[in-house]
């Protein structure tokens, strides 16, 4: 069920309660999400890896409610009603629940410090993988 959310915020590290993976809404890759909280229990998700390579952040964002897609139609949400899901959330924050979650791997074969720089004089087009 998508959580409708607030801009992006810099604080200390969250308490992360819980990770959970979802399929993306067009089906089309799995999510991996992180939901966490503050020391004042304010909740916070973050999206922390997408199997298809698509789209997502690093970042914590406020939870500001619940929504879920409105069945039958291709676009559109409607509110949810989050007493079962507060609850659940409130029962892992009551629990002293911390997951632990290492940093991201670098997926990529080159290691950063050892990729190609690509130069070339003003003017000049590169043809993909080109490394002049």
């Amino acid at each position: 069920m998508p959580i409708t959310t607030t801009s992006a915020i810099e604080q200390p590290p969250l308490q992360v309660l819980k990770v959970q993976k979802t399929r993306s809404l067009s089906g089309a890759s799995e999510l991996t999400y992180h939901l966490g909280c503050d020391p004042n229990d304010n909740l916070y998700i973050r999206l922390w890896a997408n199997s298809s390579g698509g789209l997502h952040s690093k970042h914590w964002f406020r939870q500001e409610g619940l929504v879920k897609p409105i069945a039958g139609a291709e676009h559109g949400m409607n509110r949810v009603e989050p007493t079962a899901y507060l609850a659940e959330v409130q029962a892992l924050i009551a629990a002293g629940t911390a997951i632990a979650i290492p940093p991201p791997a670098n997926r990529r074969k080159v290691p950063v410090a050892k990729r190609a720089v690509v130069t070339a004089p003003v003017g000049t087009t590169l043809k993909r993988g080109s490394r002049r």
